[in-house]
């Protein structure tokens, strides 16, 4: 962990389809002196495919780990697509941003630390919370304790 802070930005404006039709972007902002300075935006790239929707793609609500070897993973939810949850990884501190990753479930992500993260995961009908302790390389179904 070098200190840069990031900061994911869902930059939106109405698409074509008017208010009802957004598009949106996730970018991100890097600062290396606590936050006094930003740079960027760095963009992560959409999908080159289109949505199943058809919709615009609507990258938002980004959530960043770091791993061990400091790679940094993004995890956004997409609300074009309707039931989507993509990753995509920098191995530049932020900088830049590999193509997108499908999840094919999708999810609320939020992190503790490095390894320690939540998620409530949908697929369909199906609502699940997970959990990972290795930074998001595997995942796990916690089964609720009810007394």
């Amino acid at each position: 962990a070098s200190g840069r802070l990031l900061l994911g930005v869902t930059e939106q404006w109405p698409g074509e389809g008017g208010e009802d039709r957004f598009i949106e972007q996730q970018t991100v902002y890097v600062s290396d002196d606590d936050g006094h300075q930003w740079h960027g935006p760095s963009i992560v790239p959409n999908p080159e495919t289109p949505t199943v929707t058809g919709l615009p793609w609507r990258l938002n609500e980004g959530d960043f780990v770091e791993l061990d070897n400091g790679t940094i993973v993004l995890y956004m939810r997409e609300d074009g697509e309707r039931l989507s949850a993509f990753k995509s990884l920098s191995t530049d501190g932020g900088l830049t941003w590999e193509p997108l990753k499908s999840l094919n479930w999708d999810g609320q992500f939020s992190f503790v630390d490095a390894k320690l993260g939540w998620a409530v995961a949908r697929n369909e009908d199906k609502i699940a919370l997970v959990s990972t302790t290795n930074g998001a390389l595997t995942w796990q179904i916690i089964v609720p304790v009810m007394k």
